[in-house]
Formats: C-alpha cells, structure tokens, sequence
C-alpha cells in the first residue's frame, strides 16, 4: 500500500461535500450572506487580498536582504470580552546588520487613498501588545495607485478627530524605514537610456475605414545607453529597472514603426525593479501570486546583482543610487544602521 493515497484512492470520499460545509459554516459564523453569491465572493476576496498583502511585503522584506526572519502572526487570539485591550500585530520580523539584531512588530496596510486612517483606539490596542512584549511596533502601507511599500512608526499620526488619527502620504515617505532596516534603496535611471524596437513595412497597405493596414517585419531591437549608443551586454537587472520607470513612445509612418522605452530620469525603487522582474510575463490585471513565487524571488533577480550592476553602469543607465533616511529616526535603530552613503555619477 502506498502511503498517502488514502486506503488506494486518489481522494478521500465526500471530500468536496466536506469542504462545502466547512465554508458555510465559516461564513455562517461570520454572518456572511449566502444568498447574495457576489456580495459573499467580495468579502471573501477581501479576506484574501488582506492576506496576500501580507504575503507580499514579507516576501519583498526577506528579499531586500537584511530581514533575516519574519513570521505572520495569528489572529486566532482568545480575548476576555470584558478585557480587549491589546490587538496582534500581523507580522514579526527580525532585522540584523548581520552584527544586531533588532525584532520589531509590524502592521500591513493597503488601500487605494493616499491618507492612511485608522482609530486612535485600534492604534492603543496594538501599542499595547507591543508594549507587553517589549517590541517597537511599526506600519507597513502599500497605496495600491503608488506601488511600492512604506514602514514607519505609527506614532507619527496626525489626530484627524476625537476617534482618529491618519497618516498622508508625504509623511510616511519622509519617515520610511525600508532602507534603514530593509536594506531598500532608491535607483535614478540616466533619462534616454532604454530599449529601441524597429519595424518596416514589407507588404502593401490595405485601406481600412480609419487608415490602412499592412504588414511590418521588426529589423531591429536593441538597448542603448543615455548617449542613444548601442549596448549588448545589458544584465537583466537593469533590464528590469529601465522597464519598472520608463516612457513609452511610438513614432509611426507610411515605411516604418518605431517602438521606444525610455527611462525618464524618474526615480524607481529596489523593490519596484523585483515587482516589474516577478510581473513581467503576467497577463494585463493579473495579479501577483506571491506566496507562491515568494521562497524563489533570488531565481528571479537578487538585490545583491541589482545594486551591483547599477553601480557598475553610472553615467551610462545610472545616475544615482541612495539610500533614504528619515527625517524622525526611531531610537531602537541602531546609530551604525543609519549611516548609509549616496552613490551617483558625478
């Protein structure tokens, strides 16, 4: 008998009647409609966004380098009614220079505004828990319109009310943590650097009711440096990184097309570059599955080649390469951890 095939069968028996009352009794328990199908797979689906965030951030985390461990914590907490003072954080995670060590909580957030609000009640539940731990206790925020994650200390809220306090967008970018403790770093593509496409007509133009159609052939595709001088030998890495901050142009006429992406000298992120390298061959919409690509990011590109090659090609696709620190450092950084060096082309 093999083991594992379950007294011969490929399944178990009733397993999908199993699994159905399993589901409704979950949702039953929450008080989720049924009835209303649609209403029910959004609130499920809300469930499940909610925990691919946190998936996610922990996997960029681990993959910046210097979160040696980081646990998602359990939300099946037994409180006393009468008692509910703390709530539980939804991460813990170690980071080390690889000399300190230093543990910290962290709470994930994403939505789709630029202000982050949330009550000053909620806030004080999650203090506590930190508190009794004896763990500093910090925010991880993802605007779903920016893209990128930011960590700050939630105690640079803003009361908005009696009940609420909020966090905007340009506070947290001005007090981000993920370079400090991550390892993240900020990268300035050198403006015109990119990828050239050319194609040329090689059949006759079929009129249309708005122009004409006709076949091309692509005679030509090559990177180029800021200087528009061919270059062959383009790691991957600054690959992705041209394509995670770039315009993109067509010029068009009767003979030929050319298809160009250019860096636009914008800034772009560490963790931006591995979100375009992990997305890239995705279909338009398709969303990142992050736990499963997640134990595998480094086969995909490691951080390590990202910030060598870019330091590698200054005055060519780079310009600069920086670390960001806040304006408010938390007293629990170490005073060696803050001191990071802007590197650039001049």
């Amino acid at each position: 008998m093999t083991a594992g095939k379950n007294l011969g069968r490929e399944q178990q028996p009733f397993a999908s009647t199993d699994a159905a009352h399993a589901v409704v009794r979950a949702a039953e328990s929450l008080n989720w409609n049924l009835a209303d199908t649609q209403a029910f797979l959004r609130q499920a689906q809300h469930v499940e966004y909610g925990l691919s965030a946190e998936i996610e951030f922990a996997a960029i985390l681990r993959w910046l380098g210097r979160c040696r461990f980081v646990h998602r914590l359990s939300e099946e907490a037994l409180k006393d009614p009468a008692h509910d003072t703390m709530e539980v954080p939804d991460l813990l995670a170690v980071f080390s220079d690889g000399r300190d060590k230093r543990a910290t909580l962290i709470e994930v957030k994403t939505g789709d505004e630029l202000t982050l609000v949330w009550t000053r009640s909620y806030r004080e539940k999650l203090n506590a828990y930190a508190e009794l731990l004896n763990l500093p206790l910090l925010v991880a925020w993802r605007p779903r319109r920016v893209g990128f994650w930011m960590l700050f200390d939630p105690a640079l809220a803003d009361p908005l009310d009696d009940r609420r306090v909020q966090v905007s967008f340009d506070l947290a970018v001005k007090n981000d943590l993920m370079s400090v403790l991550a390892g993240d770093f900020y990268l300035v593509p050198e403006a015109g650097a990119g990828l050239r496409i050319e194609a040329r007509r090689i059949g006759e133009k079929q009129p249309t009711d708005d122009g004409y159609e006709a076949m091309f052939r692509i005679t030509d595709a090559c990177f180029h440096d800021a200087a528009n001088m061919r270059v062959t030998d383009v790691p991957n890495s600054i690959a992705w990184m041209i394509f995670s901050a770039l315009d993109d142009r067509c010029d068009v006429n009767d003979e030929t097309i050319v298809q160009s992406f250019i860096a636009s000298g914008g800034m772009t992120r560490a963790q931006l570059v591995l979100r375009t390298a992990v997305g890239f061959s995705l279909k338009e919409g398709q969303r990142i599955h992050w736990k499963a690509v997640g134990k595998n990011l480094d086969s995909v590109l490691t951080r390590e080649a990202l910030l060598t090659d870019a330091q590698a090609r200054f005055g060519t696709f780079v310009q600069y390469v920086f670390h960001q620190q806040p304006q408010i450092m938390p007293s629990f950084v170490p005073r060696n951890w803050q001191e990071r060096q802007i590197s650039s082309a001049s």
